[in-house]
């Protein structure tokens, strides 16, 4: 079994996980300072995903190649998986959808929700709808009802 994470992701180090061959990738490099803030969490996947299929790219020159893939689809590790697997089946882990009415936004009387924040998490959501489109949908799967 293979891991794919950054350096910081929770668990890396915990005995349960010692088994798991742990492959760590950072992105080449930040979002942009001047890019549309709406846009900068799919730069940041977009992102990842290049990191994702570098390390990739480099176990396959080493011949590994996954009997399956699972994934969470959220950060955009998965965006470019099938690029470089097209035959390996990518389970897409499915955690949350951004909504403009009670879950990220709305949910305070305290701070109103103004048209640019809904637009602003409409557009976030491009990473999950390009990863689920990645993973096939009938290969998604949700936790809890919240990405529905």
């Amino acid at each position: 079994m293979v891991g794919i994470c950054q350096p910081q992701a929770p668990g890396i180090r915990e005995k349960q996980f010692a088994p798991v061959l742990k492959t760590v990738y950072k992105p080449h490099r930040e979002p942009a300072k001047n890019v549309h803030p709406y846009l900068a969490n799919v730069e940041r996947s977009v992102l990842n995903g290049q990191g994702v299929a570098r390390l990739l790219l480099a176990l396959q020159k080493k011949g590994f190649k996954p009997d399956l893939a699972f994934a969470h689809i959220g950060w955009g590790g998965a965006l470019y998986f099938k690029d470089i697997f097209p035959d390996v089946p990518l389970v897409g882990y499915c955690e949350f959808y951004y909504h403009s009415e009670g879950a990220d936004l709305g949910f305070d009387p305290k701070f109103p929700v103004t048209m640019d924040d809904r637009m602003r998490v409409h557009t976030w959501n491009a990473t999950q709808l390009l990863s689920k489109r990645t993973a096939r949908r009938k290969s998604c799967y949700a936790p809890s009802p919240y990405p529905h």
